[in-house]
């Protein structure tokens, strides 16, 4: 025989159709939202994978230090051989947009390539002729230009003829060891060979691909594989300025490493909401039985089972959390995933993905939530369930330990006690408010903090810039200048594999406001050293230096602190002291008097590779610059993290303050719900609904405004744990700031938020009949 009951469960879906609504809305938005990102995401995931074959992407690449003579490529017919790989020429170059708006901006001007690192043309078509240049996607896009316009590089004019996607720069970074991509002042370029050779060869640099033959290699065999290709070819003195394999280079593995991230973190933060919610329904369920108590009481006397009532309950959370995951995915499916993959297409370079249809992400969206409120409202239930029929009957819910023994407040007044009662008989739903609150609290200022801090970094930065131009040098040129500075620079890896700049700076510097530490190169731990390289390179000698803020706090290292550094390219072992810390926030750098830097890598005492100067030297020849590095340089990575994660942080925001409004919303009403009894005995007592407003809802505001308060230190600090570890994750460095107005704005948001929900519950209140506390006198 059908339950009876189950004919209640319409009425009260249409009876409580508010605060359903509200669930069930949040719910699509929230499953909707992770299902289009997780769609939108595995499609690209599977897009990406696919286009290593498709577009034959290398497994590694290396640039020489000069150019190649004719016997060379016998050196690589032997490379080819003895690796079991197949090499590519892709010479590059390195050169500027001369003219226009996008002046300045820099080009990396490829042939096209036939054999490796195929592009894929999204419009229009690669050059055919000698005045047309592809460009890239993105660049294209941030830039607003268009097939047809017109550019400049190196005083040449070419028109843009296609938009297109390289399959080796899905991620823009300019440099491997760069924290951060630049699609807004650089791209990858094509032109026909024609117009390569007559932009001349500045800025050319002499590199080349591989790829396995073997494609099965995992990512430390294929790194394994670089070590074997980089020692036969220093075997054949080949001097080598650079060497990457396909798993360490970040214009490849970033996208991709990024997709997953992204998919593992919307799935733990559903499954957190979903939880919370779960406890949304558990106690606005419970609360129903504590307000039906005594019909319950008489059904359980008449042969009502606890599982009947168990299912009769559970029927509204579950079907409002089925038909809001169905919806949810069909919303996820047909529209959210475009709005996810816009996003992810506005901040990499990508060739255009197909949709596929994703189980994983279907169990992942639909089951899962369902089960984790099931369970949850199971518990919780079952719980408030086990209660005597007796006990029901008497109105009773919980146990008459917890009845008899109410907590023992303080003397205080009246209306102070009465709202502490308030809090203490609902304790459960302020708990759950508070964790809702905190949890939505970490959302509100991820989100909104990025932008100040991003804005504060570039601030730093330039502040801390050594001199207004730094020039790097392919080789020595003597400048006439008297201001300009030599420096010495170099590159380490540390034991993550990340690069660490070293430079040597002249004593008592006009550009360098560091103190730099003094080295006593007289000083040898080993009898058997004969030369000032073996004195350091085994890394038994310590030596100390100035160490940038920026590497100090990514590693959380105090002054004092030691290092190992090792060479790119060889064996050499360093052991650095990082006796003080010098306010240089933009990248891992250490700092030494460049005779200590000549002395410690066995440089010739006049070594440099570079001038600071507080001017453009337009006399040293451009075929002996490698770089110039300006203010622009430096907050390139801010720049682009503002451009591409912009809109993403905003949309944490406005999501963390709707989910913050739900909470409240609905977990102040359920206190409401459940003191309609208390609330009537007050009216009919001669209070006014303004004044049992102020009881009622100054406890949820006292919760509220003490779970803002709290979550605003306790929040901060877990955000700063998790920006640890992110940064852990990238190569390079951004200081951790969070603006004092970012907590102003965060608990101004939350004291109006609760102010216009009291608003709307004062309506709840004043619905309260007086005739409710009459009908259940004894």
């Amino acid at each position: 025989m059908k339950n009876p009951i189950y004919k209640r469960v319409f009425r009260e879906l249409w009876t409580e159709k508010a605060k359903y609504l509200v669930l069930f809305l949040f719910l699509v938005f929230s499953i909707g939202f992770t299902s289009g990102y997780l769609v939108a995401d595995g499609s690209m995931i599977r897009t990406y994978n696919k286009s290593f074959d498709k577009y034959t992407v290398e497994n590694g690449h290396f640039n020489l230090a000069m150019k190649p003579g004719s016997d060379f490529n016998k050196i690589i017919d032997n490379l080819e051989q003895n690796q079991k790989i197949t090499v590519q020429e892709q010479f590059y170059k390195e050169q500027e947009v001369t003219a226009g708006r996008h002046k300045g901006d820099t080009f990396r001007i490829y042939k096209d390539r036939k054999a490796l690192n195929k592009i894929s043309v999204l419009s229009g078509h690669l050059p055919k002729h000698d005045n047309e240049i592809a460009i890239d996607r993105l660049y294209a896009e941030n830039n607003d230009i268009k097939i047809g316009d017109t550019i400049y590089v190196n005083g040449q004019k070419f028109k843009v003829s296609g938009l297109s996607a390289f399959s080796d720069y899905s991620a823009m970074f300019r440099n491997n060891a760069d924290m951060m991509f630049d699609a807004q002042n650089f791209s990858v370029v094509v032109v026909t060979d024609n117009a390569w050779d007559r932009l001349g060869d500045n800025g050319i640099f002499y590199s080349y691909a591989w790829r396995n033959k073997n494609q099965k290699l995992s990512e430390k065999a294929q790194k394994d594989k670089a070590v074997d290709v980089k020692d036969e070819l220093l075997d054949e003195h080949v001097m080598l300025t650079d060497i990457v394999a396909r798993p360490d280079n970040n214009a490849i593995m970033f996208t991709g490493n990024d997709f997953g991230n992204d998919m593992a973190s919307m799935q733990m933060m559903l499954y957190i909401i979903m939880a919370v919610i779960a406890f949304i329904f558990a106690i606005s369920a419970r609360n129903g039985i504590e307000k039906e108590s005594k019909t319950i009481g008489t059904l359980r006397a008449t042969g009502y089972k606890r599982r009947e009532l168990l299912s009769y309950y559970l029927m509204l959370p579950m079907i409002v959390s089925l038909v809001a995951a169905v919806t949810g995915n069909i919303l996820g499916y047909s529209y959210l995933k475009g709005i996810i993959a816009k996003a992810y297409y506005h901040s990499y370079s990508l060739p255009m993905y197909t949709t596929y249809w994703n189980s994983e992400a279907f169990i992942k969206t639909t089951l899962v939530p369902i089960v984790i409120v099931f369970i949850v409202n199971v518990v919780v239930l079952t719980l408030a369930l086990r209660t005597e029929p007796l006990q029901l009957l008497r109105g009773e819910v919980k146990s008459k330990v917890g009845t008899r023994n109410p907590v023992q407040l303080p003397n205080w007044k009246f209306i102070s006690r009465f709202r502490a009662r308030i809090i203490l008989h609902n304790i459960g739903a302020y708990i759950t408010l508070a964790i809702g609150i905190l949890m939505a609290s970490i959302l509100m200022i991820y989100g909104t903090m990025f932008g100040p801090m991003l804005t504060h970094f570039k601030t730093d930065v330039q502040k801390s810039q050594i001199a207004k131009y730094q020039y790097v040098l392919k080789a020595p040129f003597d400048v006439k200048y008297d201001k300009a500075e030599k420096y010495a620079y170099s590159t380490l890896k540390n034991n993550r594999d990340e690069d660490v700049s070293i430079y040597g700076i002249e004593d008592n510097s006009r550009y360098f406001k560091g103190k730099l530490v003094n080295i006593d190169t007289n000083k040898v731990d080993t009898a058997d050293s004969t030369s000032s390289e073996a004195k350091y390179d085994s890394g038994k000698k310590e030596i100390e230096v100035l160490a940038s803020s920026g590497y100090m706090e990514k590693y959380r290292l105090k002054d004092g602190a030691k290092i190992k550094l090792h060479d790119k390219f060889g064996d050499g072992k360093y052991t650095f002291v990082l006796k003080r810390t010098y306010k240089y926030p933009s990248s891992l750098t250490l700092f030494m008097p460049i005779g200590a830097y000549n002395n410690v890598f066995g440089k010739d005492a006049g070594n440099y590779t570079g001038y600071f100067a507080d001017k453009k030297l337009d006399e040293i020849n451009k075929d002996y610059i490698a770089s110039i590095i300006t203010k622009q340089d430096l907050t390139l990575a801010a720049n682009q993290l503002e451009s591409s994660m912009g809109e993403i942080f905003k949309m944490f925001g406005a999501f963390a303050c709707t989910l913050y409004l739900l909470f409240l919303y609905l977990l102040a009403r359920s206190t409401i719900e459940k003191s309609v009894n208390s609330i009537s005995l007050v009216k009919i007592l001669g209070y006014s609904d303004g004044e049992i407003g102020k009881l009622y809802n100054y406890a949820t505001g006292i919760v509220a405004i003490s779970s803002l308060v709290i979550s605003a230190f306790l929040g901060e600090r877990i955000i700063r744990e998790l920006f640890y570890y992110m940064m852990l994750g990238y190569s390079g460095c951004l200081e951790y700031y969070i603006e004092p107005k970012v907590y102003i704005e965060f608990l101004a948001i939350g004291i109006i938020g609760y102010l216009l929900i009291s608003n709307v519950l004062m309506r709840q209140i004043k619905k309260i009949p007086m005739a409710i506390a009459l009908k259940q006198a004894e």
